[in-house]
């Protein structure tokens, strides 16, 4: 009997260390989000003003701008598909981070298992699949997400498969209505 108390003491120590990890890798991620927005706030004023009135005398959809990702990605990471899910958020807020930093061609995937998923400097992705499993299954959480809570989104952040960089497009007036 005294086992089974020591393997449920352990047990529940793991399961502490793993949700006061888990909210410390949450907070990292709030942070680092609201300095991101800081940052966009500040640079979107510059930005933003420039595509539009050509964009719609031409009848076409334009790229969606720096801050409407921004405000996208926080929608998304605050929804029930994502809100339980660190690794997922982890992943999706670094690649857009990267992305929107220019940076895309540098997502591969042993930079993203050693950045997002603390793979340590032996890190092989040939025997580790921890990146493609993962980014499949953002594929499919995003899938879900504009199926139901972002049917109606004006921006849409979007993951081809085999590639690591996402894709930001803005919805036609009558798609997002």
């Amino acid at each position: 009997m005294s086992l089974a108390t020591s393997s449920d003491t352990q047990s529940l120590q793991h399961a502490r260390h793993e949700l006061a990890r888990c909210q410390g890798l949450i907070q990292e991620v709030s942070a680092q989000l609201a300095r991101a927005t800081n940052l966009v706030a500040s640079l979107s004023s510059n930005l933003a003003p420039a595509a539009s009135h050509d964009d719609a005398s031409a009848g076409t959809v334009s790229e969606p701008s720096v801050a409407e990702i921004r405000d996208q990605l926080t929608k998304i990471l605050a929804s029930n598909e994502f809100i339980h899910s660190v690794r997922l958020c982890r992943f999706l807020t670094y690649t857009v981070d990267r992305t929107l930093a220019g940076e895309a061609d540098a997502l591969k995937e042993y930079t993203i298992g050693r950045d997002v998923f603390d793979r340590g400097e032996h890190y092989d992705q040939r025997h580790d699949s921890i990146v493609r499993v993962e980014a499949r299954r953002l594929r499919l959480k995003l899938e879900a997400y504009y199926r139901h809570a972002g049917a109606f989104d004006p921006v849409t952040i979007l993951y081809r498969p085999g590639h690591y960089a996402p894709v930001f497009n803005r919805r036609s007036e009558a798609t997002a209505a």
